[in-house]
């Protein structure tokens, strides 16, 4: 018997694999036609099969099995509406083989196959009921019963005019069949009617209707009843919505970027042109579309319209997102394979800034529309044989810190923050070292200040972990699974970030630890009042006070007549003041704690508008970053970012008075331009300027050598060198960046060498550039000064001990 039955599957295995991965034959050529029951169904040899000739031929034969149950194999009996069915087909699939079969007087016919483990695959049809198709256990007797079907008819009109709409079409696809199962569908006439024969019963079903000059609809229906059920679908319009995807940095266009409709389960309507345009019906929710746009190598970009802002083409700008290359290896030096490596926002970093009460890192993000975010897929891979990773859709550019994070059977969990990514679509590469993982221990104590318990929390720090936990209403604390070996300990009271560092404790794996914290300082106050420049007190703004020290932070916010109070321990030092708005930060230093009357005066902040063009194309140019100073002052250049309205025109908030305006935009390849006494207006009658830039030059350094260990190479202009440092103090190491270029400019500057040794800086204006050295003492670069002339150029790089 199994020589016989194997010889029946092979004579359709070709045939049954063909029909098992997707639609039949027929389908395949025209896939929106359904099967409908009763209709013979042809099992097509493919076409290599049919070059054969007589192979093809016994391909293309219907194998009949007995209907008799035969011992040790599978009786299948088919039900209709209870009553057995005759001449029910079944098509019986085993591995690549297929059957068929027609059922007997009683609705039964024996399935070739031995009854035991496993699952076998059947498709059941028969005239007027609805076909299964799926894996049915193989026990001795089963039966499958079929649900009866009706034809469902009716017009589609359109919602709010109930007029018909003709040419739309209808699919029924029902949860009873695995993918590759065909739907039911229909298109409607020139009076809006349809007909869909083979409707099952008592069956929960998803109609989805489009039509030309509609919203995309989609329906859940159960339907009951004899005989023929109508149905109108009433299909609303939603709203038409056009615009065009463009690169954020360049402008521009992006062709292909998959626009989806988000009312609808994420639904796409339309595929942007080789100009970056689309243009269809979107449905509309509250009053808004939801969209979103995506393309490869690009951040998702998720929107909210309003009905009233589509009347216009709407402009979408996708950013670039940030690829995450990198190489993983044990502290031996070989690779490590199959660690999994994964990039996420740095929550730990975002909480200790928030705990000093830093301002949120600047973005040209954050002038994005409410109801507008980028974001990207699960940032994750594996490492390859070689230890080597790529993460392509990594990270988005200018949003919080990140950090990368790679665990491995075996070794310590690894945690490293990137920073943010500063240049769309610019790969960041991460060298990792992983440690072989020593365990864990338990740490608890309680913690208390002046006698008393305080709100604070207590971290600690291992060799490659650390971890922040809270103290409780008594002060309390209680560290879980903290890393084994040499572990350092340190509390922290709100109100004041400086940390008490208790002695390095040694933790063993397995243990549990006591350390109790035991602080006593004396504590005083600095107040004062802030105001604004008319004299009216100035409410809600926040108030920091730093130690000189870089020790100890607290803060407070101004009141109801612009007064405020901070409690600061009095260590015998002095403290910094500052209080700021938007791009305005005003500072006193040197004070002893116990001061009074440390007042401030706040400029009004009014509005610039500003348009940027290049001068060659004459479009308006996105991704531009700002800087500024009040005109005549002297000092630094103030960052602050915006994001441009559809007409190109970025609105800053600055104070009201003459500034000068530095103006760049790096990623489009422009360089920078120096815009002085440019006039900011009132909010209710705001200034306007336009700014030309000129096309950028970009220069390619190649190492001839690695550069020093440790080493940073910033490329300046020859006025900027002598002025940008370095500074490392106590309250942190910074860029000062003097009175030529603005702070976040530097990270623009930075020579960094990919895997082939060539770094590259683009947006450079024509004229000489000097190469500084920093981290590297006794090195500096050959050569030292370059000149940059329309066309750019390469350039080769060494080191030379300084003698």
């Amino acid at each position: 018997m199994e020589k016989r039955l194997l010889a029946v599957f092979a004579l359709v295995s070709i045939a049954g694999l063909a029909w098992w991965l997707g639609p039949d034959a027929a389908d395949e050529q025209a896939p929106l036609m359904p099967i409908r029951a009763g209709e013979p169904v042809t099992v097509e040899a493919p076409p290599s099969a049919v070059e054969e000739g007589p192979r093809a031929a016994a391909l293309d034969r219907t194998v009949a099995a007995p209907t008799a149950a035969r011992e040790g194999g599978i009786q299948l009996t088919v039900l209709g509406a209870g009553e057995p069915l005759a001449g029910a087909r079944v098509r019986v699939f085993e591995g690549t083989a297929a059957v068929e079969l027609r059922t007997d007087t009683r609705g039964a016919c024996a399935l070739p196959l031995e009854a035991g483990e496993g699952a076998v695959r059947l498709f059941v049809e028969a005239p007027g009921f609805f076909h299964r198709r799926g894996d049915w256990q193989r026990l001795p007797e089963l039966t499958i019963e079929l649900r009866p079907t009706t034809v469902l008819y009716g017009r589609v009109l359109s919602m709010r005019s109930l007029t018909p709409v003709a040419n739309a079409r209808i699919t029924l696809s029902h949860p009873s069949c695995p993918p590759g199962c065909a739907s039911e569908f229909a298109r409607t006439a020139q009076d809006g009617s349809y007909e869909l024969a083979g409707m099952p019963l008592d069956l929960t079903l998803v109609m989805t209707v489009t039509a030309d000059d509609h919203a995309y609809a989609e329906l859940r229906r159960e339907f009951t009843g004899d005989g023929r059920i109508e149905h109108d679908i009433l299909l609303d319009r939603g709203a038409r919505v056009a615009g065009t995807v463009v690169d954020y940095s360049s402008g521009a266009p992006v062709p292909g970027a998959s626009v989806v409709d988000l009312s609808v389960r994420q639904v796409e309507r339309a595929s942007a042109d080789e100009q970056g345009r689309f243009e269809s019906w979107f449905g509309v929710e509250q009053g808004s579309a939801r969209i979103e746009v995506s393309a490869p190598g690009y951040c998702r970009l998720t929107c909210v319209a309003h009905e009233d802002e589509l009347s216009e083409p709407l402009l979408l700008r996708l950013v670039k997102s940030v690829p995450v290359r990198g190489r993983v290896t044990s502290a031996a030096g070989g690779p490590v394979a199959g660690a999994e490596v994964r990039v996420d926002q740095d929550e730990v970093a975002r909480m200790i800034r928030e705990q000093r009460e830093e301002p949120a890192l600047a973005s040209p993000l954050d002038q994005l529309p409410d109801g507008w975010s980028f974001a990207v897929d699960a940032a994750r891979a594996s490492t390859s044989s070689d230890g080597s990773f790529t993460i392509e859709a990594g990270l988005v550019p200018w949003s919080e810190e990140f950090r990368v994070r790679v665990r491995h059977t075996g070794f310590r969990p690894f945690v490293r923050s990137l920073g943010r990514a500063e240049v769309p679509g610019e790969a960041v590469f991460v060298s990792i070292e992983l440690q072989l993982d020593v365990g864990t221990g338990t740490i608890l104590g309680t913690a208390s200040l002046n006698g008393e318990p305080a709100p604070g929390h207590v971290s600690w720090l291992g060799a490659t972990r650390r971890g922040t936990v809270e103290l409780d209403a008594a002060g309390g604390y209680r560290i879980e699974e903290a890393e084994a070996g040499e572990v350092e300990l340190s509390v922290s009271f709100d109100g004041l970030s400086r940390r008490w560092q208790a002695s390095a404790v040694q933790l063993e794996r397995g243990a549990e630890l006591r350390h109790d914290f035991v602080v006593a300082r004396t504590m005083a106050t600095l107040s004062g009042h802030v105001r604004w420049e008319g004299g009216e007190p100035a409410l809600g703004l926040p108030v920091s006070a730093l130690a000189s020290s870089g020790e100890l932070r607290a803060g407070a916010t101004t009141q109801l007549d612009g007064s405020y109070s901070i409690d600061v321990e009095d260590t015998g030092g002095t403290y910094d003041v500052f209080v700021g708005q938007g791009p305005v930060s005003l500072q006193r230093r040197g004070l002893a704690p116990g001061t009074r009357g440390i007042d401030f005066v706040m400029p009004r902040l009014g509005t610039l508008r500003v348009r940027v063009t290049g001068r060659a194309s004459g479009e308006t140019i996105g991704d531009v970053r700002f800087a500024w100073r009040r005109s005549g002052e002297s000092g630094g250049l103030a960052s602050l970012w915006g994001a441009p309205d559809q007409e190109g025109w970025y609105e800053l908030a600055l104070p009201i008075g003459l500034v000068d305006l530095h103006v760049r935009a790096p990623g489009a390849g422009y360089a920078p331009a120096f815009v002085r006494d440019v006039r900011v207006g009132a909010s209710d009658a705001p200034g306007r300027t336009e700014v030309t830039l000129e096309a950028g030059v970009e220069v390619t350094f190649r190492a001839a050598e690695p550069a020093p260990e440790g080493a940073t190479i910033l490329l300046l202009e020859e006025e900027a060198w002598g002025d940008v440092r370095f500074v490392s103090g106590p309250n942190g190491s910074f860029w000062d960046p003097g009175e030529h270029l603005p702070d976040r400019a530097l990270a623009e500057r930075v020579l960094r060498f990919d895997v082939e040794g060539l770094a590259r800086i683009r947006g450079l204006g024509e004229g000489r550039y000097r190469l500084k050295l920093f981290r590297a003492e006794g090195w500096r670069p050959v050569p030292e000064r370059i000149e940059v002339r329309a066309g750019g150029g390469a350039h080769e790089l060494a080191w030379d001990q300084v003698r």
